[in-house]
């Protein structure tokens, strides 16, 4: 695959997004797998709240929390972090286009699977987590272009930095769906 700009490979990643996946594609099914589907929504929220620099869960999402004495809350809340500790990883990193390039591919899938999860979810479930379409589309085209004109100025000697990141991040993301996807078979075994 040949890619001539950043902006190319932004949206060839953006075409294979994260409603695509199997877990997120069989959200109805999710919704009798409360741990699974609240994983799901506390991950995407994180993920959302982290490209915005914002910190901290709902009020309402933290009481749905289960419960930390648990053996089971205790594996649950490893997976709690999944799609933070992805963006993490290039935030750290020394070839700053490859974590801006990250930036956007992880900006781009929490708006989509935001926007996905708000569709799925009750009007009352939605205003709880803090997924209103208003604030997942708050961070508008010009933030986005900004990022887009840092790429686009390397040139294209930039663009193997932006495919690693755009790529990669997109990567950790779907490995993260999978591993919440191994939860929730789990979860459906077990009841």
């Amino acid at each position: 695959m040949s890619f001539e700009s950043p902006a190319e490979v932004l949206s060839c990643v953006a075409r294979y997004g994260l409603s695509e996946h199997p877990l997120v594609r069989g959200l109805s099914r999710l919704s009798k797998r409360r741990a699974a589907l609240w994983l799901l929504v506390s991950n995407a929220f994180e993920l959302q709240q982290h490209y915005r620099g914002v910190r901290g869960a709902p009020q309402d999402l933290a009481a749905r929390q289960p419960t930390a004495g648990t053996l089971a809350a205790r594996r649950l809340s490893r997976l709690r972090h999944l799609f933070a500790e992805a963006l993490q990883g290039y935030e750290f990193s020394p070839d700053r286009l490859e974590a801006t390039a990250a930036r956007c591919a992880a900006t781009s899938a929490a708006k989509a699977l935001a926007k996905t999860l708000a569709e799925f979810l009750e009007t009352e479930e939605t205003s709880s987590v803090g997924f209103s379409l208003d604030a997942i589309l708050r961070e508008g085209p010009e933030v986005e272009a900004m990022r887009l004109s840092e790429l686009d100025a390397a040139g294209p000697h930039g663009l193997p930095s932006t495919v690693r990141g755009a790529f990669g991040m997109h990567q950790r993301l779907w490995s993260a769906l999978d591993r919440l996807e191994a939860l929730s078979l789990a979860e459906q075994e077990l009841a």
